[in-house]
């Protein structure tokens, strides 16, 4: 019981040893296991903790509690097919288990299969309408068939039933951006919100750091998504580039698995600690330990972000960077990184934060570590153009599905070519198939395809001849992708940052002349591309070059001026 209290004040390392000097006296006991098995998890040990709740399970087999637990813990270790396996057995045992429907759905879900994770996540609901999570993971779900309106409600309803669950407001918020109805003034409004849940009213504190500026600067980095991910390939280049005499750069992982770019970005770092598990107290005295003077967001409010920790404010000057696309709403955080293209000057009042652009583009991209040559435009060999666009789902808006219909229409015999994971989904196919019917386009001159390994997804590239950039919510890793594997891509310049990210990449390789004022100019630009496949030719087996050429590709250029805007706000901090 001692290790019990133990996780519940956040203090794993003592819930372990208690735990385990219980079990030393008596194994045989299923609860101790699995109470082992729930400190494991929260300290990020997640292999541990399913051999803890394997054990418990042995034990007693017929606790639907303990197939639940297990599940939990393979489902975020990626084993879905094993923790879905869990939830049913749980199922079987009890079959009024709210929660167990809830996991089932989000393992369904990331497997995308997406019709059945909505039945689990109803079938929830009507156990028990009151379950705030289920109602937000039932908008991702819907989110990612792309059923915005129904998603954005399923948020709010969470939100309103439980306002200080962070996940939702943050899930509402990145919704929020692929919609056209929603103004940017409405999404401050919401960031707003969410920092009011998080910030709390304190004495300003008191920092050790030295106030010298032109001394080396220690900067943090913070993110859950050190691994391969767009975070990931977009910070490579930046952490091996840092001058080690101006900047000592340490990672505050939030992650609780590793793979090879984790390694990578490790090797690359002065310090790695991991904050996993880490109550925001014990995360932020930690930092306040290691005197990092500048510390970056690199989540905003994508998953598994720590800005409730930033809330707490420790280290002299915050900045938000990479991982987002817009406002965090916390007025602790200073800054926000970003260049002329994404946040124009005179947008100022749509950032809680102070906008501090970079001189060129605001990210520096690492192309994959892929043996995947660009191949030939297959439209020559076809016969007809193929246009693809590999975003997920929920970018796909009512609005990009008429004008990418107008694009199919204005070129006779051409195919749409799009692939994610929801289109797994023979329902989210389905619909997507009736948009375009709608708009008088057939739906068997669409090509759905759902989620590959990352080498499949790219060499699939080499079956697109021009790629379609959704709105109002753009490309930005995919943007990267698609240029690297030799294809041009149309983009449409947005009314936001979200969709502006590919203008900023375009601008960087000279590319701005695929760039679209408007829908009619995005139909204009595509059907002018379909129609001189021949003069293309020369530039889809230049263009990789060209990418990686580029301001957009050069990691030590990019850092240089990186280093030079924490210097400027180290400066403003100590004048």
């Amino acid at each position: 019981m001692l290790g019990v209290i133990a996780i519940h004040a956040a203090r794993y390392d003592v819930a372990v040893d208690l735990i385990g000097k219980a079990i030393a006296i008596n194994a045989k006991v299923a609860p101790y296991h699995s109470n082992l098995g729930h400190a494991l998890r929260d300290q990020g040990r997640l292999e541990d903790a399913a051999a803890s709740f394997r054990r418990a399970r042995d034990l007693k087999p017929d606790d639907p509690e303990g197939h639940c637990a297990l599940g939990f813990v393979l489902q975020e270790l990626g084993r879905l097919d094993e923790a879905a396996l869990s939830y049913l057995r749980a199922l079987d045992l009890k079959p009024d288990h709210a929660e167990a429907y809830n996991n089932l759905g989000n393992t369904l879900r990331r497997q995308g299969r997406l019709d059945q994770a909505i039945t689990c996540f109803r079938r929830a609901l009507d156990l028990k309408p009151g379950y705030a999570q289920t109602h937000s993971n039932l908008g991702n779900a819907l989110t990612s068939r792309g059923e915005i309106d129904e998603a954005l409600a399923c948020y709010r309803k969470a939100v309103e039933l439980k306002p200080d669950l962070l996940e939702a407001h943050s899930n509402l918020l990145m919704t929020l951006y692929s919609s056209a109805r929603h103004s940017e003034a409405e999404i401050l409004e919401q960031a707003r919100a969410f920092a009011r849940q998080v910030e709390r009213p304190a004495p300003a504190p008191a920092f050790r750091n030295a106030a010298d500026p032109g001394r080396r600067l220690r900067v943090g980095y913070v993110s859950a998504d050190f691994r391969t991910h767009p975070v990931g390939f977009f910070l490579e280049r930046v952490l091996a580039a840092h001058d080690r005499t101006q900047v000592e750069a340490v990672c505050y992982s939030n992650a609780t698995f590793a793979d090879s770019l984790t390694e990578r970005l490790r090797a690359s770092a002065d310090q790695w600690r991991l904050i996993a598990g880490m109550s925001d107290a014990e995360a932020g005295a930690l930092i306040r330990r290691d005197e990092v003077d500048i510390l970056v967001d690199l989540s905003g409010h994508t998953e598994a972000n720590r800005l409730s920790l930033f809330a707490t404010r420790p280290a002299p000057v915050q900045v938000t960077w990479l991982g987002y696309f817009g406002t965090t709403g916390l007025s602790t955080i200073d800054y926000i990184l970003a260049d002329r293209w994404v946040a124009p000057p005179g947008e100022e009042a749509r950032f809680t934060e102070a906008v501090w652009r970079l001189p060129e583009c605001y990210l520096c991209y690492s192309p994959p570590a892929l043996d995947v040559e660009t191949g030939p435009f297959p439209g020559l060999a076809n016969g007809f153009v193929t246009f693809g666009c590999f975003n997920n789902r929920a970018k796909i808006s009512p609005e990009a599905v008429a004008t990418w219909a107008a694009v199919l229409r204005g070129v006779a015999g051409s195919r749409l070519f799009l692939k994610t994971v929801s289109l797994a989904d023979e329902g989210c196919r389905a619909s997507l198939r009736a948009q375009f019917e709608g708009h008088g386009v057939d739906g068997d001159r669409l090509i759905l395809e759902g989620h590959s390994p990352l080498a499949e997804a790219m060499a699939a590239y080499n079956r697109v001849d021009i790629a379609l950039d959704p709105f109002p919510f753009g490309g930005c890793t995919t943007t990267a992708q698609t240029l690297w594997m030799g294809v041009p891509l149309v983009t449409r310049r947005g009314d936001r940052w979200a969709g502006r990210m590919s203008q900023s990449i375009l601008a960087a390789l000279g590319l701005e002349e695929w760039v679209a004022e408007d829908p009619d100019h995005y139909v204009e630009i595509a059907c002018r591309l379909a129609a001189s496949l021949p003069e293309l030719a020369a530039l889809r087996f230049d263009l990789r070059r060209r990418l990686e050429d580029s301001t957009f590709c050069d990691g030590p250029r990019f850092t240089r001026f990186l280093e030079e805007a924490y210097r400027g706000m180290w400066a403003a901090k100590h004048p």
